[in-house]
């Protein structure tokens, strides 16, 4: 008999989590999971989730997508987003207060654009609008805690008591993660707490970040779900608060007790709700036992994406809850780990975005001469003079740091050399190249592949490592099935390349012909800024030199890629694209191909919002994986 499961997803994000168990498929090739709410707070964040809501309507009946879909990702006709945006009714009253489809229909909020879509998607224009309701009722704007009430309602509305149910989702991270603890050292931010004779401090009472986490118990404790998967960041293992003795206390071992038992946080020591807690990673569980939590060590429950077919080592901390009377029913051999994978079948970043089109950056604007003193001025460069500047200007630049390399004694950089010598000379041609990819449909175009293959007469080029045969054919041919399982016309969206400073890019051409070299003993992968100074490329002015020794990153070809994160979205620095050629950062969707969303996932709003979706998300292979663990348990339990 066929499962069928409903998900409750909260703090949802993009989607990545969700996106990962709907499209799990059986051995019969049918959907198990269908989301049936999913929660986010944050606007753009929102309105992808609920386009890629529309979208899997169409996906789960194994039908073509409608064209209002494509004009809208491709920026023909914003129709659909208009149809499908959250609205405020009046004061402190949105849509999720009005469960009256009459009312919340677009027909009724919008009725001038919804009589356009009307007529102009009158084909199958029934089946869309049964796609818009579906996507409107499941993916809701909403705060966990602040609307907890309105949440636990609409939860209740959208799940039936005939079907098991699955929650998923990750607390935000902010409070738990490394870099957010570091900067609260001394200073913090957002929460503070002073005094005139001492330093601010973080306030982790009224943080509530802290706490988030007993929201997602909450809704455990109320709907009592057969299973729930919840993830957050490795750093929530070192975290630490101040107990009730004034002791530190380890953030992990309270919540793994808070999850086992949750009337732990609502204070009903009557209820006998309990979970069994699963590592994924090994075989290590958390049944309850105060003792065991004592021993239990928290790295046995961090998955390393690398290790399970995902071009990006990404570290993160994912808990299986299983409910006792169901762990209870699995055979004792029963074991949740994800299937490893050795490092010679790991994908890399050349799997990942090596078939995505060439993409010039645009000069945004132009560092002047160091006068030594001060920090150099800067100035925009205007659109109509780019490919001028690029001409004189930038060529100026780049020829300069070609000249300072050939006067290299160091060996290393004399292969740079060879590497970044070759990349100015083609690099002329870009000034052909857009942008943005327009048509999202469009085939005719040079790849990456074609465009970093030139490089491989170097001996010593990561290219050539990498054309030698593919070992892991068959982890490739998986991963380049997940991102069009179709195999339709290719669909590339969110491809669009940012505006550098000129001097960036230098330093970005500069960095990726450094890291193209395959290292000998004792040299290093990036380069530091001793290797900046001989080609005339770090920072002037910089007064905290020590900061720009590692800011400059490539993401290597031949391996997979550090960890995507929501700093992307601030700068390139740490995601120079590995072409020479193409002298530029990461685009969205070349972060969203390293974070395994598949091509036909649109990253609604501004290009610095979809960053942040795509960083904060869970890749959604590693949570399709995530899906056949869950999958088995029920199919065990029939």
């Amino acid at each position: 008999m066929p499962i069928k499961a409903q998900i409750i997803d909260v703090f949802a994000g993009p989607g990545g989590l969700g996106e990962g168990f709907s499209a799990y498929k059986d051995e019969n090739g049918n959907f198990p999971f269908q989301i049936k709410i999913s929660v986010e707070m944050e606007q753009y964040a929102h309105k992808t989730l609920r386009l890629r809501a529309f979208t899997r309507y169409f996906t789960h009946k194994k039908c073509t997508l409608p064209k209002i879909y494509f004009d809208y990702v491709s920026g023909k006709n914003p129709l659909l987003g208009k149809l499908l945006e959250f609205r405020f009714w009046e004061l402190d009253v949105t849509e999720n207060d009005k469960r009256d489809w009459n009312l919340i229909s677009p027909e009724f909020y919008c009725p001038k654009e919804f009589e356009e879509a009307k007529l102009l998607y009158k084909k199958n224009w029934t089946e869309t609008l049964v796609a818009i309701k579906t996507a409107i009722y499941e993916a809701r704007r909403m705060t966990l805690g602040k609307d907890k009430k309105d949440i636990h309602k609409a939860i209740q509305e959208q799940i039936t008591k005939d079907a098991p149910t699955i929650l998923i989702g990750g607390p935000p991270c902010q409070a738990f993660s490394t870099v957010g603890r570091s900067r609260r050292k001394g200073h913090v931010t957002n929460n503070v707490v002073t005094t005139n004779d001492s330093p601010a401090v973080w306030d982790q009472d009224n943080d509530g970040r802290t706490w988030l986490y007993k929201e997602y118990i909450k809704i455990i404790n109320d709907f009592e779900p057969e299973i729930f998967v919840m993830e957050n960041v490795r750093g929530m293992l070192s975290a630490k608060v101040i107990g009730e003795n004034d002791e530190k206390v380890h953030v992990w071992k309270r919540i793994f007790s808070d999850l086992n038992k949750p009337s732990n946080v609502l204070g009903n020591k009557q209820t006998k709700l309990e979970y069994d807690i699963y590592s994924l990673a090994n075989d290590s569980k958390f049944t309850g036992n105060t003792e065991d939590l004592l021993q239990l060590n928290g790295a046995d429950f961090v998955l390393n994406a690398k290790n399970y077919g995902i071009p990006q080592a990404r570290e993160r901390v994912i808990l299986l809850g299983v409910r006792k009377n169901i762990s209870k029913a699995l055979s004792n051999n029963f074991v949740a780990m994800l299937q490893k994978i050795s490092k010679q079948q790991q994908t890399h970043v050349s799997d990942a975005i090596g078939n995505l089109p060439v993409l010039r950056a645009g000069v945004g604007r132009q560092e002047h001469p160091f006068n030594g003193k001060d920090a150099p001025k800067q100035s925009s460069v205007k659109k109509a003079d780019e490919i001028t500047f690029w001409k004189e200007t930038l060529n100026h630049k780049l020829n300069d740091a070609v000249t300072r390399l050939n006067k290299s004694n160091n060996s290393h950089q004399q292969k740079v050399w060879n590497i970044l010598e070759y990349a100015y000379r083609n690099h002329l041609s870009l000034i052909n190249k857009d942008q943005t990819f327009k048509n999202v449909f469009e085939t005719d175009f040079k790849s990456t592949n074609s465009s970093i293959n030139k490089f491989s007469e170097f001996t010593f080029s990561r290219v050539v490592t990498s054309n030698s045969g593919k070992a892991n054919k068959e982890g490739v041919k998986y991963l380049m099935d997940w991102y069009d399982p179709n195999k339709q016309t290719q669909m590339i969206l969110n491809h669009e390349t940012r505006n550098h400073m000129d001097s960036d890019l230098c330093r970005y051409i500069y960095s990726s012909s450094y890291s193209l070299i395959k290292p000998e003993e004792n040299e290093r992968v990036y380069p530091r800024l001793l290797e900046l100074e001989e080609a005339g490329l770090d920072p002037k002015g910089h007064k905290n030199r020590e900061s720009f020794i590692d800011r400059f990153r490539t993401q290597i070809w031949d391996r997979p890629a550090t960890t995507i994160t929501s700093h992307i979205s601030k700068d390139g620095h740490y995601y120079i694209h590995p072409d020479p050629s193409q002298m530029r950062s990461f685009t969205v969707r070349e972060a969203a191909r390293i974070q395994t969303f598949p091509d036909n996932y649109f990253f609604d709003g501004p290009r610095t919002a979809q960053f942040i979706q795509v960083g904060n998300a869970v890749p959604p292979l590693l949570a399709n994986k995530i899906a056949g663990v869950v999958h088995n348990i029920f199919k065990n339990n029939q």
